[in-house]
């Protein structure tokens, strides 16, 4: 397994409320991807300043331990869970700061995300992301292909 702990990374990207894609396009940026990785814990660690995430579990990442950070200033999905990406994946006790969903998950089969203890606090959104109804910080994709042959909304196996 994998800790890393202790930690301030802060990416290239503006602060929240200096966003203005206009400016400066959006560059998909991110502070730690976890592919193909199992055991993996990152612990008391500062991430900032990341447009697309903070810390992003995918491709056959599992058994994902994210807990007692401060994410901070990342523009969209401070924490995400995507696909094939296999439970447990742990988000606990963080402290995210947020303006489209603290934490989101892709929705495919066998995946999923449990998050609990956190303090989740939503931040102002930029005057360049008006007009702007995020409305939810915790979330989950339907997966696209049930939706299609069902006519249902599935999402993951585990939030």
């Amino acid at each position: 397994g994998t800790r890393i702990t202790g930690l301030r990374i802060k990416g290239p990207e503006a602060d929240l409320p200096d966003i203005d894609y206009d400016v400066n396009p959006a560059t998909k940026s991110r502070g730690f991807r976890i592919h193909g990785a199992t055991q993996v814990e990152i612990d008391n660690c500062e991430i900032s300043n990341w447009q697309r995430a903070g810390i992003e579990v995918e491709i056959n990442a599992s058994d994902v331990y994210i807990h007692h950070n401060h994410l901070h200033d990342v523009h969209s999905y401070p924490v995400s869970v995507l696909s094939y990406s296999t439970p447990p994946v742990l988000i606990e006790a963080n402290r995210i700061d947020w303006i489209w969903h603290a934490t989101a998950g892709a929705g495919d089969p066998g995946s999923g995300y449990e998050a609990r203890y956190n303090i989740i606090t939503r931040k102002a959104v930029p005057d360049s992301w008006q007009p702007y109804d995020g409305s939810h910080a915790i979330d989950m994709h339907a997966d696209d292909e049930i939706e299609a042959s069902r006519d249902q909304l599935v999402g993951a196996d585990v939030i």
